[in-house]
């Protein structure tokens, strides 16, 4: 037995988009915008809009490859299981990251990477069918999609770099700094992270120990560079962490 595909009106999409943080970048309302109103319908019934709670699976690894998630809101951390067994951070994507982009381009049958909510995320279910048929039919998205290509993997290359530094303070600060930006927060001013971002998680994003990581985020309270209560984990100032991750003073 079959299950028809689930679909979503045009106007919640519509909304997400008009209201989305990434919509200048993002390749859905572009589509919407560059498509002919039949071709973009089609398009519009062809996809779902899913809500995930925080800790809620999207994609799994080694799933068969049946969809394309672009997330709208919230933020997502896609993961590696090796064949040791350590579950590695690969990539932490807000609005406007496709979720398996390079598993599509590359056609690969099933999943390479698994992706949990990490807040409560909205999610558009692309059908990569569909979206390869608009694309081809708008030459101009395919320079878009590309670029989004070349920021998810500028991303991971970038975590990749913060990851091999043995400066625990700085490798935190890294990902903290990443969770700011992913939310959009680009005023350089205070930024409080989401209550989900606990030391636990924190742990697990940057590779180190739970106690590694709550030591040092006390250490980094004590500096100034951050700030802890009970609310969370806030950044008072994002200039002043760039300007330490760039080699500047932590005062």
């Amino acid at each position: 037995m079959t299950h028809p595909r689930p679909r979503t009106q045009a106007q919640p999409l519509a909304a997400l988009c008009t209201q989305c943080i990434a919509r200048s970048s993002c390749l859905v309302p572009a589509v919407l915008g560059r498509t002919p109103e039949r071709k973009r319908d089609e398009f519009l019934r062809s996809l779902a809009v899913r809500r995930y709670r925080a800790g809620a699976a999207v994609i799994r690894q080694g799933d068969n490859r049946t969809a394309l998630p672009l997330v709208c809101r919230g933020l997502v951390v896609s993961s590696i299981l090796t064949e040791a067994g350590q579950d590695l951070t690969h990539h932490v994507g807000g609005p406007g990251t496709l979720i398996g982009l390079t598993d599509w381009l590359l056609q690969q049958p099933r999943y390479s990477l698994s992706a949990t909510a990490l807040v409560e995320t909205t999610v558009a279910v692309l059908q990569p069918d569909d979206l390869l048929k608009t694309v081809e039919a708008e030459p101009e998205l395919v320079g878009l999609l590309l670029k989004q290509l070349g920021s998810q993997v500028r991303a991971s290359e970038h975590r990749f770099a913060a990851s091999l530094t043995r400066d625990a303070d700085r490798r935190i600060l890294h990902d903290l700094l990443n969770l700011a930006r992913q939310l959009e927060h680009t005023d350089h001013g205070r930024c409080s992270l989401p209550a989900e971002v606990t030391p636990t998680r924190l742990a697990h994003l940057t590779g180190l120990a739970r106690e590694t990581v709550s030591r040092c985020l006390r250490k980094l309270a004590r500096t100034g560079l951050i700030a802890l209560d009970d609310r969370g984990i806030a950044i008072p100032c994002m200039r002043r962490v760039e300007h330490f991750l760039r080699g500047g003073p932590s005062r």
